[in-house]
Parts: C-alpha cells; structure tokens; sequence
C-alpha cells in the first residue's frame, strides 16, 4: 500500500516501475540483497500497469483537487449572498424609519399648526 501511495503521488514512481521491469535482482535492492526473494522481470507488464496507474491516479487527484475548489466557491457565493441579502434588509429598515420619522413629524406639525 505504501507503494501505490508513494506512485499516487509522483514520487519516485519510476524506481518502482524499474524494479519491476529489471527484477530486484537487478535493480534497486543493491544495498539488502536479502530483501529480494522472488525476483522476476516483467517488462511489458510493469510498464502498462505503472503508467495506467499514474494517469488514473492523477486524475483522482486532479478532480479531488477541482472538488475542493468547487465547494469552496459555493460557500463563499452563499456567504456573498447572505451579505447581500443582509444589506437589503437594512435598507428596507431604515426606509420603514424614516418613513416612520417623517410621519411622526408631519403630526408634530399638524398638531402645533392646530393649536395655533
């Protein structure tokens, strides 16, 4: 698992597809002799296999990534739209205020002009 994860990810990729392709034998385990127990080379097979795997896989990642982007455009156009929402909402009050204030104000008027 650790293998298809480090392939996932681009990293050193090719290490694994040659150890692969020229067996542990002869490729890469130079160092602990003891680790390869069964080598073989398939060639053919590591190449169609590895290659398939790294588009599959970065197309994954591709759209995981898209996902994430996608989602985050949508909440802040939600928060974009409660804001604006918000706003309206204000100044629909503070219409209905001052339309209140006048009023009260015309019958302050009305009433001092009918006690003079």
């Amino acid at each position: 698992m650790v293998s298809l994860l480090r392939a996932a990810t681009f990293e050193d990729w090719t290490d694994l597809m040659y150890i692969q392709m020229y067996s542990c034998a002869e490729y890469g385990y130079g160092d602990h002799p003891e680790l390869c127990t069964e080598p073989s080379k398939m060639p053919i097979t590591s190449v169609i296999y590895f290659v398939s795997f790294i588009v599959i896989s970065g197309l994954v990642i591709l759209n995981l990534v898209i996902g994430v982007i996608i989602q985050s455009m949508t909440e802040a156009k939600g928060s974009l739209e409660k804001d604006e929402e918000l706003r309206k909402t204000i100044k629909n009050i503070d219409f209905i205020v001052k339309k209140i204030r006048a009023r009260k104000f015309e019958e302050m008027l009305e009433k001092n002009d009918s006690e003079s």
